[in-house]
């Protein structure tokens, strides 16, 4: 609500990106949620923020995050032979 508003110090508050690497590199997430990163490219609310550099860089730093937890599981599903090539 605070993006829409246009309380850019607020809503980046709620984005908590700086502690996306500790939430979701433990042992029982591989992946970082989609619906997350989905969220703050698309949705309208985040609209007024998404021409902002800081905001831009934190969506990479969560995708870059994302990526690695894709390949964390292609490792791990190519170890017990459950993915075929």
């Amino acid at each position: 609500m605070y993006a829409v508003l246009g309380k850019k110090e607020k809503a980046f508050t709620l984005i908590n990106i700086p502690h996306v690497p500790d939430a979701y590199h433990d042992s029982e997430s591989l992946i970082p949620s989609v619906l997350h990163l989905h969220g703050l490219k698309y949705e309208p609310l985040w609209e007024n923020l998404r021409s902002d550099p800081l905001f831009q860089n934190e969506v990479r730093r969560y995708e870059d995050s994302y990526n690695q937890g894709h390949e964390r599981l292609k490792t791990w599903l190519e170890e017990k032979g459950m993915l075929k090539e």
